[in-house]
């Protein structure tokens, strides 16, 4: 055990990173970041609402086009980052990618007060939820990362309710 991870002791505990892990699950989350708010602006715009607004008769489902949209854009984000992750060699991420998409279901739903608003609180908060789930999914029991992943998503959805 002469190993330069078990200098500090936590190697036992925890699944050691490196600081180009770190690098890859923000470009990822950043990734899905994107592809989340640019997807459900496009999604909506270009798929949901001529395939469901064309009628006039189909005004309910009309209204539904923004969530659509929107939810079907998290879905890509939740597939760009498990991809980046799985090619970055990240411990644990389909756990880390889905739960971050569980947390951040209908984020851009939120009433904001602008587009741009809009646009930077979603990029930017998918890379620090990436960074925290990837940090709460460490240590080395997979049920332990499993747990604490699910605490933090349970927290998370009833803080923002």
């Amino acid at each position: 055990m002469t190993t330069q991870n078990t200098q500090t002791g936590t190697a036992r505990f925890f699944v050691p990173t490196t600081r180009r892990q770190w690098m890859y699950v923000i470009a990822a989350g950043l990734a899905a970041g994107i592809v989340a708010w640019l997807g459900g602006i496009l999604l909506t715009l270009w798929v949901f609402t001529p395939l469901f607004c064309q009628a006039t008769d189909s005004i309910a489902l009309c209204a539904t086009t923004e969530f659509a949209g929107t939810h079907t854009a998290t879905i890509f984000a939740i597939v760009v980052g498990s991809i980046i992750l799985i090619r970055s060699d990240i411990v644990r991420p389909l756990l880390v990618s889905i739960a971050a998409g569980l947390v951040l279901w209908g984020l851009q739903l939120w009433g904001f007060p602008s587009d741009f608003a809009k646009a930077l609180v979603v990029v930017l908060l998918y890379p620090v939820v990436y960074a925290a789930l990837f940090w709460l999914t460490r240590p080395n029991k997979a049920w332990l990362a499993l747990v604490l992943a699910l605490a933090f998503v349970v927290i998370t959805k009833i803080a923002t309710l």
